[in-house]
């Protein structure tokens, strides 16, 4: 925000606010917040200019910005191109959707170690390895299934997670209380 005044028989800003005198010329520079003026860019070369932002506290995004700057301005007016957008379905998203509705999703993933793969993911890597190897469509989810639980995947429908969850309440009563 970039504010110049001048004095006027002595009078300051806040004077002349507070007596609602317009004595002196005032001119008010700020980034508006409307996104239709301007762009995100723009008003953080604004904010950086007037101090209200220093480099330290600057976005990454912003030297990206500027190493790669885009070709066109992206700016409020400017007319939304008319392309069709393509479909980025993968083959393996309908078997992790299929494995999902039945299964649920039971695994705790360690985000720090990439290379252990979830249930989900060894599922879809057996389910397209056996339809390589030839196996019948209809057959495949189940043959995967099999397969899994006997390498002591834990695999259990959405219908058994609930039963598993009451017998361990049943067991606990007869414990004592104790799951």
């Amino acid at each position: 925000m970039l504010i110049r005044t001048e004095r006027v028989s002595g009078q300051g800003i806040g004077e002349l606010c507070a007596n609602h005198l317009v004595l002196g010329l005032i001119y008010i520079m700020a980034g508006s917040r409307i996104e239709r003026f301007g762009t995100i860019y723009s008003r953080l070369q604004g904010l950086l200019k007037s101090g209200a932002l220093s480099q330290v506290d600057c976005p990454i995004w912003k030297s990206v910005y500027e190493a790669f700057p885009p070709q066109r301005e992206p700016m409020y007016e400017r007319e939304i191109p008319d392309q069709k957008v393509r479909p980025i379905l993968y083959p393996e998203d309908f078997v992790r959707v299929k494995y999902y509705n039945t299964f649920g999703n039971t695994d705790v993933v360690d985000m720090s170690n990439e290379s252990v793969k979830t249930t989900c993911q060894r599922f879809v890597e057996k389910y397209f390895d056996l339809q390589q190897k030839g196996v019948h469509p209809d057959e495949l989810f189940d043959k995967t299934t099999e397969i899994l639980k006997a390498e002591n995947a834990r695999l259990r429908s959405t219908d058994e997670i609930p039963q598993s969850i009451s017998n361990m309440e049943s067991n606990s009563k007869d414990d004592g209380g104790k799951l």
